[in-house]
């Protein structure tokens, strides 16, 4: 995994969606990428450095399937990271959040 910026102290908050006493809850954009290695990923650095700059961070995790571009943010809509992402040439599409069906949770042991 790749990491930009230092881990929040409290993650928690950030994915709660509430404010903070600093401001407002970051929020958390999950992408699927077909960015695959670190020239990639150096190739990006500085153009998603620019656009998440001092508000949040971003990190890869390329181990995954769906080469993961996880971002932390306060002020960036997802469109203009997918935007920066694509404009490089490479795939980018928020990951859609998958939940289990209430009677498949209420059937597990």
């Amino acid at each position: 995994m790749y990491t930009c910026v230092h881990w929040a102290s409290n993650p928690l908050l950030f994915m709660s969606g509430k404010t903070t006493p600093q401001g407002p809850a970051k929020q958390i954009w999950v992408l699927k990428t077909s960015v695959t290695t670190p020239m990639d990923i150096r190739r990006l650095r500085p153009l998603l450095d620019t656009l998440i700059m001092g508000d949040g961070r971003w990190n890869f995790d390329l181990e995954d399937c769906d080469h993961i571009l996880r971002v932390e943010t306060c002020t960036v809509p997802v469109e203009d990271v997918i935007h920066v992402v694509e404009t490089c040439g490479y795939y980018c599409a928020e990951l859609e959040d998958i939940y289990a069906p209430a009677s498949y949770t209420a059937s597990m042991p």
